[in-house]
């Protein structure tokens, strides 16, 4: 995952700042003399002088990154709605809502979406979710041991979008065995 640095994209400056130029170097030699009337040929190349003083430093952005990753151990909520995460692995911009489960795209650009999930002795099917569209499904049963389903996907988003998972079993096939999943997302390049 990535970690949010800020750049801003409107100041794509060099962060290599060239510091005042240095003191001249001395002379050179006086070239030959040319034939009357006429300029001599030019003379040997002067001593370089001494290094200038370094630049100032300037405070150099990086570019925006954006990233999230959370986890849950417990009961998937109610059909169609979208999975309640409980802990945030790292969230350092706050851009997942953990009260909502949902994403909330705050830097538009490329992204990429991954989930996994472990149900032990129960059935678990979740989409994969972006302002309301179904992106990908996955699904598994476990009935006497552990089973496993992931997704990835990359998509472009624009500043707004909201991406998430849902729950897509009723109640009733969710009640025995655990379930736990970590769902993450980070921005791969902005627009």
């Amino acid at each position: 995952m990535s970690v949010m640095g800020s750049e801003n994209p409107q100041n794509p400056e060099s962060c290599n700042v060239q510091g005042p130029r240095g003191i001249p170097g001395l002379p050179g030699l006086r070239g030959p003399q040319g034939p009357p009337g006429m300029p001599g040929p030019p003379g040997f190349p002067g001593i370089p002088g001494p290094q200038g003083p370094p630049g100032m430093l300037r405070d150099c952005n990086s570019r925006l990154t954006s990233a999230f990753a959370v986890k849950v151990d417990e009961l998937l909520p109610a059909l169609s709605q979208p999975v309640i995460f409980k802990e945030a692995l790292y969230d350092s911009q706050g851009i997942f809502d953990l009260a909502t489960g949902v994403f909330t795209c705050t830097v538009p650009g490329l992204y990429h979406f991954g989930f996994h999930m472990e149900a032990v002795q129960r059935a678990v099917k979740v989409s994969l979710m972006r302002d309301g569209t179904q992106v990908m499904e996955r699904e598994a049963e476990a009935r006497d041991g552990h089973e496993h389903i992931s997704g990835t996907a990359i998509l472009q988003l624009g500043k707004g979008d909201k991406v998430w998972l849902e729950n897509k079993l009723n109640q009733t096939e969710l009640e025995r065995g655990t379930i736990q999943a970590v769902f993450s997302g980070f921005l791969i390049h902005e627009n």
